[in-house]
């Protein structure tokens, strides 16, 4: 898969040379100045990029002023002490018939809910799933009444679905949503984690990313326009992090990992559509009129 690079670019020259290698022609610098390609220097580059140059995320500017994204201790929200009491209560309180229903209704295991801390809030009729920063801090909620409807809990923030027995290996997976995730866990694909939404999370999921390290990262995309729209977004934010960066959506038919999972996948179907899974490239599109972006 291509995709388009939405960055500026421009080419280095003797008054603006390359940040990697300091030489004036060739290379590629972002109008952000946060990213380069530099055509000369391989040694601690991401990736190699389609016109043999080698992908650059630049950190410190040869002047020593700071170019590149800056981690902060504030980017993202703090612990909820309040949210993080009631998806506690609601996962000691929780009936085991209470489980079972949702695991039944859902067609996953109920090891998949717990994992999730899955609970049953009678305050709030509903099913509660923990969004966390990816290192133990709850952010916020997800709830899912018996009905299916789907809401967050007042007063939080927007965060990822993390399995309490995750560990970052060389893969991540990204799925939509807590129950696509507890489809994979069913089934034993363990190294996921789940999104808010199509689009939510991507500056936390980067975060992460910057973290973990994962070698290779699978996006899973729901079967629509939206679900494909946000995941080519967060594979362009993601592939100056990772070196193989793949999207992948279920067969015709199945509109999310759930209903792939339901429909009879196992994790050795989903590991050969993985394998299959073409990884994403960027084109930087070098032109006498300057850089443009990628088509």
């Amino acid at each position: 898969m291509i995709i388009a690079n939405k960055s500026q670019w421009r080419h280095v020259s003797r008054d603006n040379p390359c940040p990697v290698c300091g030489h004036a022609t060739w290379c590629s610098v972002s109008a952000d100045t946060c990213v380069c390609v530099c055509m000369r220097e391989a040694k601690g580059s991401r990736k190699i990029t389609q016109n043999g140059g080698y992908l650059h995320v630049i950190h410190h500017h040869r002047s020593g002023r700071r170019t590149g994204p800056q981690a902060t201790t504030n980017s993202v929200p703090t612990h909820n002490e309040e949210i993080a009491a009631a998806v506690d209560a609601a996962w000691r309180n929780a009936t085991p018939g209470a489980m079972a229903y949702l695991a039944a209704g859902l067609r996953v295991s109920l090891a998949s809910l717990n994992s999730l801390h899955a609970g049953y809030s009678v305050a709030v009729c509903g099913y509660t799933f923990p969004m966390t920063d990816g290192r133990g801090v709850i952010l916020g909620a997800r709830i899912r009444t018996v009905s299916g409807h789907k809401y967050s809990m007042t007063g939080g923030h927007e965060g990822i679905f993390v399995a309490r027995n995750f560990t970052p290996g060389p893969r991540l997976i990204i799925c939509e949503g807590p129950t696509d995730l507890a489809a994979l866990l069913t089934i034993g694909i363990t190294d996921a984690i789940g999104r808010p939404s199509c689009c939510g999370a991507a500056k936390l999921i980067r975060h992460r990313v910057e973290d973990w390290r994962p070698k290779q990262i699978i996006i899973i995309s729901d079967a629509d326009a939206p679900g494909r729209d946000g995941a080519t977004a967060l594979a362009r934010d993601l592939m100056w992090h990772c070196p193989d960066v793949r999207i992948m959506e279920p067969p015709a038919g199945r509109k999310d990992m759930r209903a792939w999972v339901c429909c009879g996948a196992g994790k050795e179907e989903i590991e050969q559509h993985i394998t299959h899974a073409a990884p994403v490239r960027m084109v930087i599109n070098h032109s006498c009129q300057g850089p443009t972006n990628a088509q």
